[in-house]
């Protein structure tokens, strides 16, 4: 008996996409789906289209103009008529449409190294919140665990105070401890679920499980010129560059320009029937208007432009050396947490249950026990975490792709 060809294609693609969803979704993946994300791909193609539509408008000559007259007398010997053509062109010789195009390309530039910076912040915000929702599955995962081998441990105490080996009190107090896990275990699990939804609105994936490692690799301080790579950087110095040529471009618009003009006329009288080229030159009077506030302007924006430049180098390096500080401090907190927790091939709750049974413990010990190496677990996911975060932060800050 053969099966229809559609059931079986259904069956299949079924299980590819069920293959699909449970495959573990890795941090470059999950990149690469945010930066596919259509509404903030439009907003830096748009970006890029204003500044080349800026560059191809910049220091474009004055268009020329065609003018056509013509005068008609009655004289008593008859009539007289005059026809000209002529066409004139506005010219500037002191170089300000080239400095307005070699300032529009600068910006150009900035602008395409701006679109580079918002996408490397879009693609670290998204890192950001992969190991956010990583961190706190992870979290979750370990609160969950907990709760069952407590909800184990509580039966078993059940069981002794029923066969007298334990008092109502050893069995009342763990299940108030359980009881506070589970407050913990719902909390958790309810973060976990909003930090996965969050990390799903930026890239369109909510159902494959996230696998990573959540402490950085160790990494080599670098010293105070690795703030040069940085995109954002780079675009301010281009702005600078850009401002600097807008200010010299007014500067030299004080200078008059000319205008242009040739021609011919044709002259027709009674008897006598004449043509001839034309040709004028005019000057722009700088009476009224000497362009001294726009240069004064532009000016005092390359000024400020220069300032910001600087004064973002200073708080870039600044940063550089405080983030490099903090990475190494969370990296060395994160591996102590480590060490203390592998030092001993028995951990510190199963040492303390063994003493319990023992009679060496009471159930206060033991509860602390527990909730200490809980803590210590606990805490080593948040620092491993916050050493991501400054990891992050810091390539970002120097331009790398991590």
């Amino acid at each position: 008996m053969q099966l229809p060809l559609s059931p079986i294609f259904g069956l299949l693609l079924l299980a590819s996409g069920q293959a699909v969803a449970d495959t573990p979704l890795t941090e470059q993946e999950a990149v690469q789906l945010g930066l596919q994300h259509p509404e903030v791909a439009a907003r830096w193609d748009a970006n890029t289209d204003i500044a080349e539509g800026q560059l191809e408008s910049a220091g474009r000559w004055a268009n020329p103009e065609v003018e056509y007259s013509r005068e008609a007398l009655e004289l008593p010997s008859g009539d007289s008529e005059e026809n000209t053509w002529s066409i004139r062109q506005r010219l500037n010789l002191a170089g300000v449409p080239g400095l307005t195009r070699k300032a529009a390309r600068h910006q150009l530039r900035a602008s395409d190294l701006r679109n580079d910076h918002a996408r490397r912040e879009w693609a670290a915000d998204i890192r950001l919140h992969f190991y956010q929702a990583l961190a706190a599955q992870r979290e979750a995962d370990l609160i969950a665990d907990w709760h069952r081998r407590l909800t184990e441990l509580t039966k078993a105490i059940g069981q002794r105070v029923e066969a007298g080996d334990a008092s109502r009190y050893d069995h009342t107090r763990f299940r108030q401890e359980l009881a506070l896990l589970t407050g913990e275990r719902l909390s958790t699990r309810a973060h976990a679920t909003s930090a996965r939804d969050r990390l799903a609105q930026r890239i369109g994936d909510g159902q494959r499980p996230l696998t990573g490692r959540l402490l950085p690799p160790p990494r080599t301080p670098e010293d105070s010129s690795a703030v040069a790579l940085s995109p954002l950087l780079q675009a301010l110095s281009a702005e600078t560059e850009s401002a600097e040529l807008r200010a010299e471009a007014a500067q030299r618009r004080r200078w008059p320009e000319l205008t242009l003009g040739v021609g011919r006329k044709e002259i027709v009288e009674p008897g006598f029937q004449a043509d001839g080229n034309v040709i004028s030159i005019g000057i722009e009077i700088p009476l009224f208007d000497r362009h001294s506030g726009q240069a004064r302007t532009q000016r005092g924006h390359a000024q400020q432009q220069r300032a910001e430049l600087a004064l973002a180098r200073a708080e870039l390096t600044t940063r550089l050396h405080s983030l490099q500080r903090d990475l190494a401090a969370e990296q060395a907190s994160a591996a102590a947490l480590r060490e203390s927790i592998d030092a001993s091939p028995e951990s510190l709750s199963d040492i303390a249950e063994s003493s319990y049974a023992a009679g060496e413990l009471s159930i206060a010990e033991l509860i602390d026990a527990h909730r200490s190496e809980l803590n210590t677990r606990r805490a080593l996911i948040q620092r491993e975490l916050e050493a991501r975060t400054t990891f992050i932060q810091l390539t970002l800050l120097t331009g790398e792709t991590p």
